[in-house]
């Protein structure tokens, strides 16, 4: 072709322009198959431009076809992405916003979320589809010696205890929103592997958090969006946002405003939240399954429903439902014993020649809530032998107690209760009911009677009520030692929601 455009050009190369007889090879030209009147029409004239023509309109063809073909790849690619409900930039979050009388839906863009890792794409080792080894609490593998042959090293007790420890207190972590010190804890563990049974534990408790960091990720997104005077209900209850941001939420609900933040953020409201702002894609459910199976306010058997639809979409959930399985009626095989006398009477003295200045100086409520907070963090200590933890959280809630700070004292009580095989109603009464007479000062009240109503709660859903009224009839007490109206107001109010209406004491 190139060769008939240049013997055709060589035939007007004169200066008086085409002649007849170029006319009549015009007419071979369109013979041969040329489009001469496109040639014509381009303004074809002789010299260097001419033979550079063709090689240059061959490049161009060439790259066009290059990238229709990119193209035509990366479109199958998001189609199969879409498909599988796994591409970020299909699940923006539209909140909803639900209005007196009707509900509006509300869209709003937000930024790309990373699809949730499956258990394969995990940098942990989680191998999904190992059959009943897979659903093995944890605690009980642990216990397990080692698997091998001749020449294999035996098992070490030492590290498989370390092992169970640095698991048990990830897990904690994970239900207290500690995702920081949960990292920390499972990187721990994975020091302490010895068999593939340990490695398939770590790998699984591995996919439960990375799913959980995105489940955060997108409350935080959604968060994000929220607008003043928006209204949404959590259960049946309508509450309308003042403020919001990536971090914390202050909504108006039954005449109050409320100031919460991620860390203390009710479950309902969470996944009022999550219900909210996520897409019904099969991925979003395993990532509300993972707050609902890590979280403390969570719900194991709502979370192995999540799974279980998501499975049925197609989603690889192996590992996580086996995670759920063992914070389930088996959870407890996770826990430790608490240390015998002697060993928690040597576990304190180790905890105080620690902190021994500390421990000295501790003769007022502030130097005691500060070496309280000392404790709980040191608690955190992956390498620290269980008892020691165990004695520096104990230290911890006598501490708090000691300063009237009730919800420290209950969150070492928590602590403890997420590691160990300890009655966190029981101690946590205990606790309460030796500071009633000493808390003073109008916040330290306040506090004292949230958190007493709080654990009553808790004590009249594990079917204890003569706790739950001995901590309402405390709260009462302490409502009506502040003089405070609104205290006791909300100290009566407590009591007629957990229908402990009767003596008021």
């Amino acid at each position: 072709m190139s060769e008939a455009f240049d013997s055709f050009g060589q035939s007007l190369e004169h200066e008086g322009g085409p002649s007849g007889d170029d006319y009549d090879r015009v007419g071979v030209a369109r013979g041969q198959g040329l489009d001469v009147d496109f040639f014509q029409a381009s303004g074809y004239r002789p010299g260097s431009a001419r033979r550079a023509l063709p090689a240059a309109w061959r490049l161009v063809r060439g790259l066009s076809v290059l990238v229709l073909l990119l193209a035509a790849v990366l479109g199958v690619l998001v189609w199969q992405q879409y498909r599988q409900g796994r591409w970020a930039g299909w699940a923006s979050l539209v909140p909803r916003v639900h209005t007196k009388g009707h509900a509006a839906e509300a869209a709003t863009a937000r930024p790309q979320r990373r699809p949730p890792l499956a258990p394969g794409d995990c940098p942990g080792p989680a191998r999904p589809g190992n059959g009943p080894a897979e659903a093995e609490s944890p605690a009980a593998a642990a216990d397990k010696p080692a698997a091998g042959g001749v020449g294999d090293t035996p098992s070490d007790s030492k590290k498989r205890q370390a092992l169970r420890t640095a698991l048990s207190q990830a897990r904690a972590a994970m239900a207290r929103r500690d995702l920081a010190s949960a990292r920390k804890h499972l990187q721990a563990a994975s020091q302490h592997v010895q068999s593939p049974e340990d490695d398939a534990h770590v790998g699984r408790t591995e996919t439960l958090l990375a799913n959980l960091e995105e489940f955060w990720k997108g409350i935080q997104q959604v968060l994000a969006t929220l607008q003043p005077a928006q209204e949404f209900t959590v259960g049946s209850t309508p509450i309308i946002v003042v403020s919001a941001d990536a971090r914390s939420l202050t909504y108006r609900s039954e005449g109050a405003n409320r100031m919460v933040t991620l860390q203390d953020m009710p479950g309902p409201l969470v996944l009022a939240l999550a219900e909210a702002g996520f897409t019904k894609a099969p991925s979003q459910k395993v990532l509300i399954a993972a707050f609902l199976a890590a979280d403390a306010q969570g719900d194991p058997r709502r979370a192995r429903r999540l799974l279980e639809e998501a499975a049925q979409a197609g989603e690889e959930v192996q590992a996580l439902l086996a995670e759920v399985d063992a914070r389930g009626p088996a959870g407890l095989a996770d826990k430790l014993p608490p240390p015998d006398a002697a060993g928690l009477q040597a576990a304190r003295q180790q905890a105080r020649e620690r902190f021994q200045a500390e421990f000295r100086s501790a003769t007022r409520g502030p130097a005691k809530t500060a070496l309280a907070q000392k404790l709980l963090d040191a608690a955190e200590d992956a390498g620290l032998p269980a008892e020691v933890r165990y004695a520096m959280l104990a230290e911890a809630c006598d501490l708090a107690a000691a300063a009237g700070k009730a919800e420290a004292a209950c969150q070492a009580v928590d602590r403890l209760d997420s590691a160990f095989r300890v009655d966190a109603v029981g101690l946590k009464v205990a606790a309460l009911e030796r500071m009633a007479k000493s808390v003073v000062g109008i916040h330290s009240q306040k506090e004292f009677i949230e958190v007493a109503m709080k654990t009553a709660s808790q004590a009249m859903e594990a079917q204890r009520p003569e706790e739950a009224r001995k901590l309402a009839d405390l709260a009462l007490a302490v409502a009506r030692r502040s003089r405070s109206p609104a205290l006791l107001r909300a100290a009566q109010a407590g009591r007629q929601q957990l229908g402990l209406t009767g003596d008021e004491r």
